[in-house]
């Protein structure tokens, strides 16, 4: 069957479920909102969580209004809709570990997509993804974002490093399975069950992809594991037509804004450490360039997704705002804020010692900061090789990003409400 909305694909994609209540989340659905026509848009946050004035979504600015809301499968009976700039947003809780709230919550929706890496706050990254892919799946959701929008998880080197990633990319090979082998009987997908011990690793990480913009975006023969089975189902969209079920991931780099000081840049007393990948002088880290993003430039890329969904369908896609060095972002936060900056010198291998120190000694979020810092700064990895020669910048019609607006965003963000990047502005 030809599809009406053919010329604009998009156009099918009508109801979206953005999961988790995140800053990352509020960026997506502010880009969304953008755009024309608008979609019915859905924020899917925790039960355990509820309303809160902490709520990055609930700002003392937001109205919220609540209607009684039959939820047979969840512990909550209300949702709620929040006012937003552009469009309205459904306010949803859902118990994340329920496979059974989890599908009620996501049914009737054109497209999920999954901010929130642990599942409502901690806990392990792949079962939790899984476990809401099987849900969408089983909710006849035929399109799915996976949490991604940072580091290029599908380099084996940048993932020996950071066990997330690894993660992350054992999703995508659980994805590829499930695009080209389909689903079990029963709903679920072949190669994993959503607990965390299915298989689907990812084979390789230098595939080619549509354009050169993707990583093996064709989808087969990457890792399926053990998965069997047919066809994959056809799923039905809320317009009418069948569509199988398909995914895009989005990876971004870091999040310059919102991590300046996981990465090492303290606007509160203007210093910065920048590493070096020999011996700790200027000329090391001079060679060490890395790809970042805005906030905002996440929630851009993922809206372009969304309007050309057939032509990056299945795909891995590179598209940070930029490519960066430490040198570049200390001399825009020198000149945003009008001062001279102490800067420090390092080894990589000194940051990786001490992760590992933080690792060992319980704290885990110290220690990924660091190893996250590290990937940066460390050329051996070769982190932002293909942010540079598969860039789906072009294909999503996204341009670049400027550095410096970055950063000058980042400082009124803290010198306005005392953290960078916030999304408060």
């Amino acid at each position: 069957m030809v599809h009406p909305d053919r010329p604009d694909p998009g156009l099918a994609i009508r109801n979206i479920t953005v999961v988790g209540d995140t800053y990352l989340a509020q960026s997506i659905l502010d880009a969304l909102g953008e755009l024309d026509p608008p979609r019915q848009l859905t924020l899917l946050i925790p039960s355990t969580a509820g309303p809160s004035a902490h709520s990055p979504l609930l700002s003392s600015s937001t109205t919220t209004t609540t209607t009684n809301h039959h939820h047979s499968d969840s512990d909550s009976d209300s949702d709620s809709h929040h006012s937003h700039p552009h469009h309205p947003i459904r306010h949803l809780p859902a118990d994340f570990s329920s496979p059974s709230s989890l599908r009620a919550a996501l049914a009737g929706q054109d497209l999920v997509i999954s901010t929130d890496g642990g599942g409502g706050g901690g806990g392990d990254y792949y079962a939790a993804q899984t476990r809401l892919v099987n849900a969408a799946v089983q909710a006849r959701v035929p399109r799915f974002v996976p949490a991604e929008f940072g580091a290029d998880s599908l380099n084996e080197r940048v993932a020996g490093r950071l066990p997330p990633h690894a993660q992350r990319a054992r999703l995508i090979g659980f994805l590829r399975a499930m695009e080209s082998e389909g689903k079990s009987g029963d709903g679920t997908v072949a190669g994993g069950d959503g607990d965390g011990d299915g298989d689907g690793e990812v084979g390789g990480d230098e595939g080619g992809g549509k354009g050169g913009c993707c990583a093996d975006g064709c989808g087969h023969g990457h890792g399926h594991g053990d998965a069997e089975g047919d066809a994959v189902e056809v799923v039905q969209t809320s317009g009418g037509f069948d569509d199988p079920f398909s995914w895009v991931a989005v990876a971004a780099g870091a999040l310059l804004g919102a991590r300046l000081d996981d990465l090492g840049f303290d606007i509160k007393w203007q210093s910065a450490t920048v590493y070096g990948d020999g011996d700790g002088d200027a000329g090391g880290r001079d060679r060490a360039f890395f790809a970042v993003s805005s906030l905002a430039w996440v929630g851009r890329s993922v809206a372009r997704v969304v309007e050309r969904w057939d032509a990056v369908r299945n795909s891995y896609l590179y598209a940070a705002g930029a490519v960066t060095s430490a040198d570049e972002v200390v001399a825009c936060l020198q000149a945003a804020t009008g001062k001279e900056w102490a800067v420090g010198t390092a080894d990589v291998a000194e940051c990786v010692a001490e992760a590992e120190r933080c690792l060992r000694r319980g704290f885990p979020d110290a220690g990924i900061a660091l190893m996250e810092r590290s990937v940066l700064y460390d050329t051996s990895l070769g982190a932002v090789d293909s942010f540079r020669t598969k860039s789906a910048n072009d294909l999503l019609g996204l341009g670049r990003e400027k550095v410096e607006d970055i950063i000058i965003g980042a400082v009124h963000d803290f010198q306005n409400h005392g953290k960078a990047d916030c999304g408060c502005s």
